[in-house]
């Protein structure tokens, strides 16, 4: 089983995901580990690879899954963003696939943004926000739960 945390950067994901049966996945801390330095650094080094780095992530996401019960957690704000997750999990026999959306506003992000060490630009948290696209049933998914956290 696979259940996916997804909501913009501050909603809470990995608070959620510490409360949740299976080991957590965490994109930043995956990114982190592999690319080193800040995490600002580590996502700058993640996206001048991409979209191999996105493959190579979800070839660790995949290889966790099929060792037992994954929380995968990473952003996917746009729904095509997670229709082709969908299809690729699928496609490598992973599931039940289930989708935890975590919904906050704007000013709760804002908010617990300031109080990180690694705190984001509030134009990139903007960003995620404006482009959220909450999930709607004929994404595909096993099921769907949407969570609003603040």
């Amino acid at each position: 089983m696979l259940t996916l945390l997804a909501g913009p950067s501050g909603s809470g994901k990995s608070v959620v995901a510490s409360r949740l049966q299976g080991r957590a996945v965490e994109f930043d801390d995956w990114v982190a580990g592999r690319y080193g330095g800040t995490l600002q650094e580590a996502m700058s080094a993640y996206c001048g690879a991409y979209p191999a780095s996105r493959d190579e992530f979800l070839r660790h996401v995949v290889r966790e899954a099929r060792a037992g019960d994954v929380v995968m957690v990473d952003p996917y704000v746009r729904k095509q963003d997670r229709i082709d997750l969908l299809v690729r999990l699928r496609g490598e026999g992973i599931g039940p696939l289930h989708l935890v959306y975590l919904a906050t506003g704007f000013g709760a992000l804002q908010r617990r943004h300031a109080t990180r060490p690694d705190y984001r630009d509030e134009q990139a948290v903007y960003r995620l926000y404006a482009e959220q696209e909450f999930p709607l049933p004929d994404e595909g998914w096993d099921s769907v739960t949407i969570l609003g956290t603040g």
